[in-house]
């Protein structure tokens, strides 16, 4: 996340904060107007903090100023973490439900003490919430539609997230002397564009001294043993499970395969087949008697598939000209409009389509006629 979209996030959040206690409506409006002001900019905010141009800013005051400073040399805000003390863990998580604005929510707290998602699950199932003007079955059904969205986004991350955390892993696994091998496998292998796990295979001559010079990287727990390799699950602060699969050096290659393949892909093939010491894929995959398949394509009905359309893809990502889908900052994405077309001109782009949301995706803070023009 950029510190841009850090610093509207952390405004936001501080005026629902201030809304859901009772605070003064000018201080409340006085940040909510803040990070609007701050989203719509089109220059480097930590630029114009660093050189003092912030102060021209039409909107941002010496109070917000400060607490921006604050934000960007700490990483957070002592007055902040002071009042998010104040009020309910789970209240910032029912704000990120659409539909729930902070008068409902608070609501939602005063008459039936909902403080968490799991809560206002419970309520809504037992029919709870009718009770509380303004909130009909269509409100319920809306509400536990929206937290199944929730609950189930909250298990996978973008690839490019998990691949910048699969990576740092992978720089330290190869840190310790004992590797012999290691390479990232699953489904950041396979390229999916969202992934549920990061799983990285690795060889040593020695397994159980291996796990304990692990320790002094990473706690872990035991989650399966078997003939070919011990998964550990490393206990890292991050959305998704990081699993290693710690083998035997003649066993890299197998596990790597089978770690890759989907599990369709991998029914289709008779793994206990697979028993020996290979040098590489593409041996083993002749061992087998099948012609090589790259990671990316190892996916359901791959032998389903026309035999014409099983070819391996040549497709490589320096071939790309141009994207023809992206958002900026305006909407939802990471980055301004200069950022990402002076990216793309870096990159040797001869193209680009921007695709921001619109106003009827109000939760991603969709562009309307005027933010356009």
């Amino acid at each position: 996340m950029s510190f841009k979209n850090e610093a509207v996030k952390y405004l936001e959040n501080y005026a629902d904060i201030l809304d859901f206690e009772g605070e003064n409506k000018f201080k409340i409006n006085a940040f909510r107007g803040a990070a609007t002001v701050i989203r719509r900019l089109d220059v480097d905010l930590e630029e114009i903090l660093h050189d003092g141009s912030i102060t021209d800013i039409k909107g941002i005051g010496k109070g917000i100023q400060k607490f921006l400073y604050e934000l960007s040399d700490n990483g957070t805000v002592k007055e902040y973490e002071e009042h998010l003390g104040s009020i309910p863990v789970g209240i910032l998580d029912i704000l990120q439900i659409r539909g729930l604005g902070i008068k409902k929510v608070k609501l939602l707290y005063e008459q039936l003490n909902i403080q968490n998602i799991d809560e206002l699950d419970n309520a809504c199932q037992n029919n709870q919430l009718i009770s509380i003007k303004g909130f009909t079955n269509k409100t319920q059904e809306k509400i536990r539609e929206e937290i199944n969205n929730i609950r189930k986004n909250s298990k996978f991350v973008l690839l490019s997230k998990g691949e910048h955390v699969g990576a740092s892993i992978l720089d330290v696994i190869n840190s310790i002397k004992s590797t012999e091998r290691a390479e990232i496998s699953g489904e950041i292998r396979r390229s999916l564009e969202i992934i549920s796990k990061v799983e990285i295979v690795a060889s040593t001559c020695d397994i159980n001294q291996y796990k304990e010079n692990l320790l002094t990287h990473y706690k872990y727990s035991v989650l399966k043993e078997s003939i070919s390799s011990i998964i550990l699950q490393l206990q890292i602060d991050f959305s998704i499970p990081i699993e290693l699969h710690l083998c035997s050096v003649d066993r890299f290659v197998e596990v790597l395969f089978k770690t890759t393949g989907s599990s369709s892909f991998l029914s289709d093939i008779d793994v206990k087949e697979i028993d020996g010491a290979y040098k590489n894929e593409i041996e083993l995959f002749k061992d087998i008697g099948l012609e090589y398949v790259i990671p990316e394509m190892r996916e359901e009905n791959y032998f389903n598939a026309p035999v014409h359309l099983r070819n391996n893809s040549d497709i490589e990502s320096t071939q790309m000209k141009g994207l023809l889908h992206f958002h900026t900052d305006f909407s939802d994405g990471a980055n301004t409009l200069q950022q990402m077309a002076k990216e793309a001109k870096n990159i040797g782009f001869e193209y680009l389509a921007v695709c921001d949301h619109s106003k009827s995706a109000f939760y991603a803070n969709g562009l309307n006629e005027d933010r356009v023009l």
